[in-house]
């Protein structure tokens, strides 16, 4: 069964107990996150890039040029994304849209300038969307590592380790990443 989530929410369904036995998908292992739930080995490294039109691409490329007064930028709600750009652009305005969902046509529609996502996101979306362009310079701001989440003290943590090394190894996982992203 698949549990509706958000990154609002993610911790708090996670610690609900037998509410969730695993959470997968652009996951961010953080320190504060492995306070509350085990992660597996990490599956890949990632890290925060802009995600914008083609007609802004070259002017928002650096931190320094987004956080500035008059650039539009939109977070989904809740998550690593949200806490960036808190972080990093005081100057510009920030919009928190509900949902991971729907922020993507913001900037379809020009309502937003750039949105920072992850990596693997920021290239998938470009991917489907043509007028998007992932992080022009090529250069994530961060390094993040990606892994699945579980509850804390979860007895499935060794198991799914172990598939999970074997994916890594047999080349499950760069498969899946060739069709997705190239």
């Amino acid at each position: 069964m698949f549990i509706a989530t958000t990154w609002g929410t993610l911790m708090k369904d996670m610690a609900a107990p037998g509410k969730c036995d695993i959470a997968m998908g652009g996951i961010s292992r953080t320190p504060a996150r492995e306070q509350f739930a085990d992660f597996t080995l990490p599956y890949l490294v990632s890290g925060k890039m802009p995600l914008t039109r083609y007609g802004n691409a070259e002017r928002l490329q650096s931190i320094e040029q987004i956080n500035r007064p008059g650039i539009r930028v939109i977070e989904n709600s809740g998550g690593t994304n949200e806490e960036f750009a808190r972080r990093n652009f005081p100057k510009a305005t920030l919009t928190i849209w509900p949902d991971n969902m729907t922020v993507f046509d913001q900037l379809l529609q020009d309502n937003a300038d750039v949105m920072i996502t992850d990596a693997i996101e920021a290239l998938y979306q470009a991917k489907q969307h043509p007028e998007l362009v992932a992080g022009y310079s090529g250069k994530p701001f961060t390094v993040d590592y990606k892994a699945y989440m579980l509850p804390k003290g979860s007895p499935l943590i060794e198991q799914t380790n172990q598939w999970l090394a074997e994916a890594l190894t047999n080349g499950t996982f760069s498969r899946l990443l060739s069709k997705w992203l190239r």
